[in-house]
Protein backbone atom coordinates (compact mmCIF):
# COMPACT_ATOMS: atom_id res chain seq x y z
CA UNK A 1 0.00 0.00 0.00
CA UNK A 2 1.29 3.35 -1.09
CA UNK A 3 0.90 6.25 1.42
CA UNK A 4 1.59 9.48 -0.47
CA UNK A 5 3.36 12.31 1.42
CA UNK A 6 3.47 16.28 0.82
CA UNK A 7 6.92 15.86 -0.24
CA UNK A 8 7.10 12.40 -1.51
CA UNK A 9 5.19 9.43 -1.54
CA UNK A 10 6.52 6.37 0.91
CA UNK A 11 5.93 2.54 0.39
CA UNK A 12 4.13 1.39 4.04
CA UNK A 13 5.67 -2.13 5.27
CA UNK A 14 3.96 -3.67 8.17
CA UNK A 15 4.93 -3.16 11.33
CA UNK A 16 7.35 -5.81 12.91
CA UNK A 17 5.54 -8.08 15.62
CA UNK A 18 7.94 -7.67 17.51
CA UNK A 19 7.53 -3.99 17.46
CA UNK A 20 3.55 -4.43 18.48
CA UNK A 21 4.40 -6.14 21.40
CA UNK A 22 6.57 -2.79 22.93
CA UNK A 23 3.55 -1.04 24.49
CA UNK A 24 6.19 0.81 26.65
CA UNK A 25 5.93 4.36 28.43
CA UNK A 26 8.94 6.05 28.42
CA UNK A 27 9.34 9.73 29.32
CA UNK A 28 12.22 12.22 28.29
CA UNK A 29 10.77 14.97 30.61
CA UNK A 30 12.56 18.28 30.07
CA UNK A 31 15.04 17.00 27.30
CA UNK A 32 16.03 20.40 25.54
CA UNK A 33 19.01 19.53 23.70
CA UNK A 34 20.53 21.73 21.32
CA UNK A 35 18.84 21.72 17.57
CA UNK A 36 22.78 21.27 15.95
CA UNK A 37 23.88 18.25 18.05
CA UNK A 38 23.99 15.10 16.99
CA UNK A 39 23.77 11.94 18.54
CA UNK A 40 20.66 11.76 20.53
CA UNK A 41 18.07 10.00 18.98
CA UNK A 42 14.66 8.68 20.02
CA UNK A 43 13.74 5.35 18.39
CA UNK A 44 15.88 5.91 15.35
CA UNK A 45 14.39 9.10 15.19
CA UNK A 46 16.56 12.28 15.98
CA UNK A 47 15.57 14.36 18.98
CA UNK A 48 15.50 17.60 16.74
CA UNK A 49 12.95 15.72 14.75
CA UNK A 50 10.60 15.25 17.70
CA UNK A 51 11.23 18.69 18.93
CA UNK A 52 10.31 19.81 15.67
CA UNK A 53 7.09 18.49 15.35
CA UNK A 54 6.23 19.38 19.16
CA UNK A 55 6.41 22.50 18.28
CA UNK A 56 4.46 22.35 15.71
CA UNK A 57 1.62 20.77 17.76
CA UNK A 58 2.47 23.53 20.48
CA UNK A 59 1.47 25.98 17.30
CA UNK A 60 -1.65 23.74 16.55
CA UNK A 61 -3.87 26.30 17.62
CA UNK A 62 -2.44 29.41 15.80
CA UNK A 63 -2.35 27.63 12.66
CA UNK A 64 -5.91 25.89 12.64
CA UNK A 65 -7.98 29.54 14.71
CA UNK A 66 -5.65 32.24 13.43
CA UNK A 67 -4.91 33.15 17.51
CA UNK A 68 -2.17 32.18 19.71
CA UNK A 69 -4.73 32.34 22.87
CA UNK A 70 -3.49 29.45 25.45
CA UNK A 71 -6.19 29.35 27.51
CA UNK A 72 -7.33 26.12 25.15
CA UNK A 73 -4.12 25.63 23.03
CA UNK A 74 -4.37 21.68 23.15
CA UNK A 75 -2.47 21.16 19.76
CA UNK A 76 -1.67 17.99 17.62
CA UNK A 77 -0.16 16.78 14.52
CA UNK A 78 -0.16 13.91 12.95
CA UNK A 79 3.53 12.62 10.58
CA UNK A 80 3.82 9.88 8.45
CA UNK A 81 7.65 9.05 10.10
CA UNK A 82 8.05 6.46 7.34
CA UNK A 83 8.75 8.64 4.23
CA UNK A 84 12.24 9.41 5.90
CA UNK A 85 13.81 12.35 6.48
CA UNK A 86 12.09 14.91 8.80
CA UNK A 87 8.87 13.36 7.85
CA UNK A 88 5.59 14.28 6.62
CA UNK A 89 3.04 16.60 8.15
CA UNK A 90 -0.53 14.57 7.19
CA UNK A 91 -2.69 17.19 9.13
CA UNK A 92 -3.08 19.35 12.24
CA UNK A 93 -5.89 19.69 14.76
CA UNK A 94 -6.33 21.87 17.87
CA UNK A 95 -8.78 21.52 20.84
CA UNK A 96 -11.91 24.11 18.86
CA UNK A 97 -14.69 23.57 21.89
CA UNK A 98 -15.40 26.61 22.32
CA UNK A 99 -15.51 27.90 18.36
CA UNK A 100 -17.71 24.34 17.66
CA UNK A 101 -19.86 23.86 20.29
CA UNK A 102 -19.04 19.99 20.44
CA UNK A 103 -17.49 19.11 23.96
CA UNK A 104 -15.43 15.81 22.24
CA UNK A 105 -13.28 18.20 19.55
CA UNK A 106 -10.32 18.07 21.75
CA UNK A 107 -6.65 18.54 19.23
CA UNK A 108 -6.50 15.02 19.36
CA UNK A 109 -9.64 13.96 17.74
CA UNK A 110 -10.17 16.44 15.54
CA UNK A 111 -6.71 15.74 14.48
CA UNK A 112 -7.62 12.18 13.94
CA UNK A 113 -10.72 13.24 12.24
CA UNK A 114 -8.98 15.52 10.29
CA UNK A 115 -6.74 12.19 8.85
CA UNK A 116 -9.37 10.35 8.45
CA UNK A 117 -11.00 12.55 5.56
CA UNK A 118 -7.53 13.30 4.47
CA UNK A 119 -6.75 9.52 3.63
CA UNK A 120 -9.86 8.98 2.13
CA UNK A 121 -10.59 11.97 -0.14
CA UNK A 122 -11.17 10.42 -3.38
CA UNK A 123 -9.55 13.00 -5.14
CA UNK A 124 -7.03 13.92 -2.13
CA UNK A 125 -3.06 12.76 -2.43
CA UNK A 126 -4.03 9.65 -0.50
CA UNK A 127 -7.20 8.05 -2.23
CA UNK A 128 -7.09 5.23 0.32
CA UNK A 129 -10.20 3.25 0.78
CA UNK A 130 -11.95 2.73 4.48
CA UNK A 131 -10.07 -0.08 5.37
CA UNK A 132 -6.91 1.22 3.82
CA UNK A 133 -7.27 4.10 5.89
CA UNK A 134 -7.74 2.12 9.20
CA UNK A 135 -4.46 0.28 8.18
CA UNK A 136 -2.14 3.24 7.17
CA UNK A 137 -2.92 4.94 11.01
CA UNK A 138 -0.64 2.24 12.62
CA UNK A 139 2.40 3.36 10.97
CA UNK A 140 1.86 7.32 11.94
CA UNK A 141 2.68 9.35 14.66
CA UNK A 142 0.76 11.59 16.57
CA UNK A 143 2.23 14.06 18.47
CA UNK A 144 0.17 16.46 21.21
CA UNK A 145 1.82 19.25 23.35
CA UNK A 146 -0.08 17.98 26.46
CA UNK A 147 -0.64 14.08 27.48
CA UNK A 148 -4.00 13.09 26.09
CA UNK A 149 -7.48 12.56 28.55
CA UNK A 150 -8.86 9.43 28.70
CA UNK A 151 -11.10 9.99 26.12
CA UNK A 152 -8.18 11.36 23.62
CA UNK A 153 -5.71 8.75 24.92
CA UNK A 154 -8.39 5.78 24.28
CA UNK A 155 -9.13 7.48 20.22
CA UNK A 156 -5.49 7.48 19.85
CA UNK A 157 -5.57 3.69 20.87
CA UNK A 158 -8.48 2.77 18.63
CA UNK A 159 -7.05 4.33 15.87
CA UNK A 160 -4.04 1.90 16.63
CA UNK A 161 -0.93 4.35 16.16
CA UNK A 162 2.51 3.85 15.45
CA UNK A 163 3.51 6.32 18.23
CA UNK A 164 2.13 8.87 20.83
CA UNK A 165 3.90 11.39 21.72
CA UNK A 166 3.34 14.08 24.03
CA UNK A 167 4.95 17.16 26.27
CA UNK A 168 3.56 18.25 29.57
CA UNK A 169 2.12 15.21 31.76
CA UNK A 170 -1.38 15.31 33.14
CA UNK A 171 -0.23 15.57 37.08
CA UNK A 172 1.43 18.73 36.08
CA UNK A 173 -1.42 19.84 34.71
CA UNK A 174 -3.49 19.05 37.40
CA UNK A 175 -0.83 20.58 39.94
CA UNK A 176 -1.03 24.12 38.49
CA UNK A 177 -4.70 23.56 38.18
CA UNK A 178 -6.28 22.44 35.08
CA UNK A 179 -9.36 20.33 35.11
CA UNK A 180 -8.26 16.75 34.32
CA UNK A 181 -9.54 13.34 34.54
CA UNK A 182 -6.72 12.22 36.46
CA UNK A 183 -5.84 9.16 34.61
CA UNK A 184 -2.34 8.35 33.00
CA UNK A 185 -2.13 7.70 29.17
CA UNK A 186 -0.46 4.13 30.07
CA UNK A 187 -2.83 3.32 32.45
CA UNK A 188 -6.15 3.66 30.26
CA UNK A 189 -4.23 1.34 27.75
CA UNK A 190 -3.49 -0.98 30.19
CA UNK A 191 -7.51 -1.53 30.54
CA UNK A 192 -7.75 -1.26 27.08
CA UNK A 193 -9.77 -5.32 26.15
CA UNK A 194 -9.64 -6.47 22.69
CA UNK A 195 -9.85 -3.21 21.01
CA UNK A 196 -7.06 -3.98 18.61
CA UNK A 197 -3.04 -2.56 18.22
CA UNK A 198 -3.62 0.33 19.61
CA UNK A 199 0.05 2.73 19.76
CA UNK A 200 3.27 0.93 19.70
CA UNK A 201 4.90 3.38 22.04
CA UNK A 202 4.35 6.81 24.22
CA UNK A 203 6.87 8.85 24.77
CA UNK A 204 6.19 11.36 27.06
CA UNK A 205 8.15 14.54 28.32
CA UNK A 206 9.16 15.44 25.09
CA UNK A 207 10.19 19.05 24.86
CA UNK A 208 8.27 19.75 28.24
CA UNK A 209 9.92 22.41 29.37
CA UNK A 210 8.61 24.29 25.92
CA UNK A 211 5.28 22.95 26.22
CA UNK A 212 5.03 23.42 30.01
CA UNK A 213 5.23 27.57 29.48
CA UNK A 214 2.87 27.42 26.88
CA UNK A 215 0.00 25.23 28.67
CA UNK A 216 0.47 26.80 32.49
CA UNK A 217 1.38 29.76 32.64
CA UNK A 218 -2.14 31.52 33.65
CA UNK A 219 -1.04 29.79 36.91
CA UNK A 220 2.56 29.79 37.22
CA UNK A 221 3.61 34.23 37.21
CA UNK A 222 6.99 32.50 37.02
CA UNK A 223 6.14 31.51 33.65
CA UNK A 224 4.56 34.81 32.29
CA UNK A 225 7.69 35.91 30.62
CA UNK A 226 8.14 33.13 28.72
CA UNK A 227 4.93 32.02 26.86
CA UNK A 228 4.37 35.75 26.48
CA UNK A 229 7.90 35.67 24.16
CA UNK A 230 5.84 32.88 22.17
CA UNK A 231 2.63 34.66 21.94
CA UNK A 232 4.69 37.75 20.83
CA UNK A 233 6.66 35.34 18.19
CA UNK A 234 3.33 34.25 16.68
CA UNK A 235 2.14 37.52 16.25
CA UNK A 236 5.17 38.72 14.80
CA UNK A 237 5.20 35.63 12.49
CA UNK A 238 8.79 34.90 13.51
CA UNK A 239 10.13 31.20 12.55
CA UNK A 240 12.42 30.42 15.51
CA UNK A 241 14.71 27.82 14.34
CA UNK A 242 15.56 24.89 12.06
CA UNK A 243 15.14 21.76 13.49
CA UNK A 244 18.89 20.57 12.08
CA UNK A 245 20.28 23.61 12.83
CA UNK A 246 21.28 26.44 15.42
CA UNK A 247 20.30 29.18 12.93
CA UNK A 248 17.87 31.70 14.10
CA UNK A 249 15.34 32.96 11.81
CA UNK A 250 15.42 36.78 11.45
CA UNK A 251 13.37 39.13 8.57
CA UNK A 252 16.05 40.25 6.34
CA UNK A 253 15.91 44.02 7.25
CA UNK A 254 14.44 45.84 3.67
CA UNK A 255 11.93 48.65 2.40
CA UNK A 256 9.88 46.15 1.04
CA UNK A 257 9.54 48.08 -2.27
CA UNK A 258 7.32 45.10 -4.12
CA UNK A 259 5.24 44.08 -0.94
CA UNK A 260 3.83 46.98 0.09
CA UNK A 261 2.47 47.77 -3.68
CA UNK A 262 1.61 44.45 -4.92
CA UNK A 263 0.72 41.57 -1.76
CA UNK A 264 -2.22 41.55 0.22
CA UNK A 265 -2.16 42.38 3.80
CA UNK A 266 -4.42 39.97 4.45
CA UNK A 267 -1.82 37.38 3.80
CA UNK A 268 0.04 36.30 7.30
CA UNK A 269 3.41 34.57 6.79
CA UNK A 270 5.57 32.81 8.85
CA UNK A 271 9.42 35.00 8.51
CA UNK A 272 11.99 32.84 6.32
CA UNK A 273 14.10 30.61 7.88
CA UNK A 274 17.86 31.93 7.04
CA UNK A 275 20.95 30.40 7.02
CA UNK A 276 23.67 33.75 6.76
CA UNK A 277 26.76 32.96 4.92
CA UNK A 278 29.86 31.83 6.26
CA UNK A 279 31.99 34.68 6.28
CA UNK A 280 31.54 37.71 3.40
CA UNK A 281 28.31 37.52 2.18
CA UNK A 282 28.70 38.11 -1.53
CA UNK A 283 24.64 35.45 -3.04
CA UNK A 284 22.09 34.26 -1.96
CA UNK A 285 19.81 31.22 -2.57
CA UNK A 286 16.19 31.59 -2.12
CA UNK A 287 14.30 27.53 -1.70
CA UNK A 288 10.89 27.40 -1.77
CA UNK A 289 9.51 24.21 -0.01
CA UNK A 290 6.38 22.34 -1.40
CA UNK A 291 2.54 21.79 -0.30
CA UNK A 292 2.21 21.48 3.49
CA UNK A 293 5.77 21.43 4.54
CA UNK A 294 8.06 24.57 5.83
CA UNK A 295 10.61 26.21 5.24
CA UNK A 296 12.60 23.93 8.37
CA UNK A 297 11.49 20.87 6.23
CA UNK A 298 14.79 21.57 3.72
CA UNK A 299 17.12 22.44 6.64
CA UNK A 300 19.09 19.20 5.79
CA UNK A 301 19.16 20.15 2.18
CA UNK A 302 20.71 23.03 2.82
CA UNK A 303 23.66 21.47 4.91
CA UNK A 304 24.27 19.03 2.13
CA UNK A 305 24.97 21.93 -0.51
CA UNK A 306 27.20 23.34 2.19
CA UNK A 307 28.84 20.52 3.70
CA UNK A 308 31.78 21.16 1.07
CA UNK A 309 32.23 24.72 1.78
CA UNK A 310 32.26 25.37 -1.30
CA UNK A 311 29.21 27.83 -1.03
CA UNK A 312 30.40 29.61 2.09
CA UNK A 313 29.67 32.72 0.86
CA UNK A 314 26.48 32.15 -0.07
CA UNK A 315 23.23 32.80 2.12
CA UNK A 316 20.51 30.39 1.95
CA UNK A 317 16.60 31.91 3.05
CA UNK A 318 14.03 29.14 3.30
CA UNK A 319 10.56 31.10 3.01
CA UNK A 320 7.53 29.91 4.57
CA UNK A 321 4.08 29.45 2.95
CA UNK A 322 0.93 31.17 4.46
CA UNK A 323 -1.50 28.55 5.70
CA UNK A 324 -4.22 28.48 3.40
CA UNK A 325 -7.76 26.22 2.62
CA UNK A 326 -6.56 23.67 0.31
CA UNK A 327 -9.56 22.51 -1.67
CA UNK A 328 -7.61 19.54 -2.86
CA UNK A 329 -8.09 18.43 1.21
CA UNK A 330 -12.03 19.71 1.06
CA UNK A 331 -10.83 23.29 2.58
CA UNK A 332 -8.66 21.67 5.16
CA UNK A 333 -5.90 24.71 5.88
CA UNK A 334 -2.24 23.90 5.34
CA UNK A 335 0.89 25.97 4.10
CA UNK A 336 0.85 26.75 0.72
CA UNK A 337 2.04 28.72 -1.89
CA UNK A 338 -1.04 28.34 -4.15
CA UNK A 339 -4.72 26.75 -3.88
CA UNK A 340 -4.67 23.33 -5.87
CA UNK A 341 -7.80 21.65 -6.39
CA UNK A 342 -7.43 18.40 -8.10
CA UNK A 343 -4.33 16.17 -8.96
CA UNK A 344 -6.10 14.26 -10.67
CA UNK A 345 -4.47 12.49 -13.63
CA UNK A 346 -6.93 14.13 -16.18
CA UNK A 347 -5.50 17.38 -15.51
CA UNK A 348 -1.87 16.81 -15.78
CA UNK A 349 -1.17 18.56 -19.10
CA UNK A 350 -0.26 22.33 -19.16
CA UNK A 351 -3.90 23.07 -20.91
CA UNK A 352 -5.80 21.42 -18.21
CA UNK A 353 -3.72 22.51 -15.06
CA UNK A 354 -4.10 26.04 -16.51
CA UNK A 355 -8.05 26.05 -15.93
CA UNK A 356 -7.82 24.65 -12.96
CA UNK A 357 -5.16 27.12 -11.55
CA UNK A 358 -5.37 29.47 -8.48
CA UNK A 359 -4.26 32.58 -10.63
CA UNK A 360 -4.76 35.06 -7.93
CA UNK A 361 -2.79 32.78 -5.28
CA UNK A 362 0.10 32.38 -7.54
CA UNK A 363 0.09 36.25 -8.10
CA UNK A 364 0.01 36.88 -4.71
CA UNK A 365 2.82 34.15 -4.27
CA UNK A 366 5.03 35.69 -6.70
CA UNK A 367 4.88 39.58 -5.74
CA UNK A 368 6.00 37.99 -2.20
CA UNK A 369 9.29 35.81 -4.07
CA UNK A 370 9.75 39.49 -6.12
CA UNK A 371 9.99 41.43 -2.71
CA UNK A 372 12.32 38.81 -1.32
CA UNK A 373 14.40 39.43 -4.52
CA UNK A 374 14.25 43.24 -3.82
CA UNK A 375 15.39 42.97 0.13
CA UNK A 376 18.47 41.50 -1.16
CA UNK A 377 19.28 44.09 -3.55
CA UNK A 378 18.50 47.10 -1.31
CA UNK A 379 20.95 45.29 0.84
CA UNK A 380 23.31 44.79 -1.70
CA UNK A 381 23.46 41.80 -3.30
CA UNK A 382 23.61 42.32 -7.00
CA UNK A 383 20.37 40.12 -9.02
CA UNK A 384 22.74 38.22 -10.64
CA UNK A 385 23.98 36.78 -7.32
CA UNK A 386 20.52 35.67 -6.58
CA UNK A 387 19.03 32.49 -7.42
CA UNK A 388 15.69 31.53 -6.68
CA UNK A 389 14.52 27.83 -6.46
CA UNK A 390 12.02 25.09 -4.55
CA UNK A 391 10.60 22.00 -4.63
CA UNK A 392 6.71 21.18 -6.16
CA UNK A 393 4.45 24.20 -5.22
CA UNK A 394 7.88 26.10 -4.18
CA UNK A 395 9.52 25.06 -7.43
CA UNK A 396 6.76 26.12 -9.63
CA UNK A 397 6.30 29.58 -7.67
CA UNK A 398 10.07 29.91 -8.60
CA UNK A 399 9.80 29.65 -12.41
CA UNK A 400 7.27 31.97 -12.31
CA UNK A 401 8.76 34.36 -10.38
CA UNK A 402 11.98 34.04 -11.65
CA UNK A 403 11.88 34.10 -14.86
CA UNK A 404 9.11 37.38 -15.05
CA UNK A 405 11.47 39.51 -12.49
CA UNK A 406 12.20 42.61 -13.50
CA UNK A 407 15.98 41.59 -12.90
CA UNK A 408 17.87 39.42 -14.20
CA UNK A 409 18.87 36.92 -11.60
CA UNK A 410 21.97 34.33 -11.27
CA UNK A 411 19.37 31.55 -11.75
CA UNK A 412 16.43 29.16 -10.92
CA UNK A 413 16.15 26.02 -9.50
CA UNK A 414 12.87 23.68 -9.93
CA UNK A 415 12.31 20.58 -8.25
CA UNK A 416 9.54 18.43 -8.69
CA UNK A 417 7.90 20.92 -10.20
CA UNK A 418 5.59 22.63 -13.43
CA UNK A 419 5.19 25.88 -15.12
CA UNK A 420 2.13 27.64 -13.89
CA UNK A 421 0.23 30.16 -16.09
CA UNK A 422 1.58 28.15 -19.32
CA UNK A 423 -2.10 30.27 -21.16
CA UNK A 424 -1.05 33.25 -20.13
CA UNK A 425 2.85 33.24 -19.69
CA UNK A 426 3.86 36.26 -21.94
CA UNK A 427 1.38 38.62 -20.27
CA UNK A 428 3.45 38.35 -17.01
CA UNK A 429 6.91 38.46 -18.55
CA UNK A 430 8.05 42.52 -17.88
CA UNK A 431 8.71 44.70 -20.79
CA UNK A 432 12.82 43.63 -21.80
CA UNK A 433 12.12 40.38 -20.58
CA UNK A 434 15.57 40.71 -18.40
CA UNK A 435 15.85 36.52 -17.77
CA UNK A 436 15.54 35.09 -21.00
CA UNK A 437 19.19 33.88 -20.48
CA UNK A 438 19.02 33.00 -17.18
CA UNK A 439 19.42 29.21 -16.58
CA UNK A 440 16.87 27.41 -15.31
CA UNK A 441 17.81 23.98 -13.89
CA UNK A 442 14.77 21.60 -13.47
CA UNK A 443 15.00 18.03 -12.01
CA UNK A 444 12.02 15.09 -12.05
CA UNK A 445 11.60 11.91 -10.96
CA UNK A 446 10.22 9.52 -13.59
CA UNK A 447 7.90 8.04 -11.40
CA UNK A 448 6.43 11.17 -9.68
CA UNK A 449 2.81 10.81 -9.42
CA UNK A 450 1.77 13.88 -7.71
CA UNK A 451 3.06 16.26 -10.75
CA UNK A 452 3.41 13.76 -13.14
CA UNK A 453 6.30 13.37 -14.97
CA UNK A 454 5.37 14.23 -18.49
CA UNK A 455 3.82 17.60 -16.68
CA UNK A 456 7.30 18.44 -16.40
CA UNK A 457 8.84 17.51 -20.05
CA UNK A 458 6.01 19.41 -21.20
CA UNK A 459 6.96 22.29 -19.36
CA UNK A 460 10.28 22.52 -19.96
CA UNK A 461 9.77 22.55 -23.12
CA UNK A 462 6.95 25.19 -23.24
CA UNK A 463 10.11 27.22 -21.63
CA UNK A 464 12.41 26.21 -24.32
CA UNK A 465 9.83 27.23 -27.43
CA UNK A 466 9.29 30.28 -25.43
CA UNK A 467 13.45 30.89 -25.89
CA UNK A 468 14.28 29.91 -22.35
CA UNK A 469 17.56 28.45 -21.06
CA UNK A 470 16.21 25.12 -19.38
CA UNK A 471 18.28 21.90 -18.80
CA UNK A 472 15.74 18.96 -17.28
CA UNK A 473 17.16 15.58 -15.84
CA UNK A 474 15.15 12.80 -15.29
CA UNK A 475 15.89 10.57 -12.40
CA UNK A 476 14.44 6.66 -12.61
CA UNK A 477 12.48 5.45 -10.46
CA UNK A 478 11.96 8.41 -8.14
CA UNK A 479 8.69 9.55 -7.06
CA UNK A 480 7.54 12.80 -5.54
CA UNK A 481 10.55 13.14 -3.49
CA UNK A 482 14.27 14.52 -4.00
CA UNK A 483 17.44 12.15 -3.58
CA UNK A 484 21.26 12.90 -2.95
CA UNK A 485 21.94 12.78 -6.70
CA UNK A 486 19.69 15.38 -7.53
CA UNK A 487 21.16 17.47 -4.43
CA UNK A 488 24.51 17.01 -5.28
CA UNK A 489 23.52 18.34 -8.87
CA UNK A 490 21.86 21.38 -7.53
CA UNK A 491 24.95 21.95 -5.68
CA UNK A 492 26.89 21.93 -8.33
CA UNK A 493 24.54 24.27 -10.29
CA UNK A 494 25.10 26.95 -7.59
CA UNK A 495 28.28 26.40 -7.35
CA UNK A 496 28.61 27.56 -11.39
CA UNK A 497 25.86 30.51 -10.85
CA UNK A 498 27.45 31.68 -7.99
CA UNK A 499 30.98 31.08 -7.74
CA UNK A 500 33.29 32.51 -5.45
CA UNK A 501 34.87 35.67 -5.10
CA UNK A 502 37.71 34.79 -3.21
CA UNK A 503 36.20 36.99 -0.15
Amino acid sequence: MLLGSFRGLALLTPIAAALAQDNQHHRYEGLQVGLGEPGLTIHGIPFSTRAHWMRQANEALYHVARTPCPFEAFGTVIVNHTAGGLGDLVCIGANMRSSTGDPTMHGEIAAIRNCSAILTDPTGPYRLTAREALAAFSQLTLYTNAESCPMCASAIYWAGMREYVYGTGIEAMVRKGWGQVRMSSPEVLRQAFNVGGGPTRILGGVLANETDAYLLWQFDPDLVIPVIGLILSLLSQRHLSSPASGNTATTPASDNKLTSATMSSSIRRTAPLVFPAVGKHTATVFFAHGLGDSGAGWADAVQHWRRKRRLDEVKFVLPNAPVMPITLNNGFPMPAWFDIKSLAPSINSLQARALNEDVAGILESRAYFHSLIQDEISAGIPAHRIVLGGFSQGGASSILAGLTAPVQIGGVVALSSWLLLSQSFKEHVPEGDFNKATPVFMAHGDRDQMVRYDLAKASAEALKNMGYDVTLKTYPGMEHSACAEELDEVEAFLKERLPSQGQ
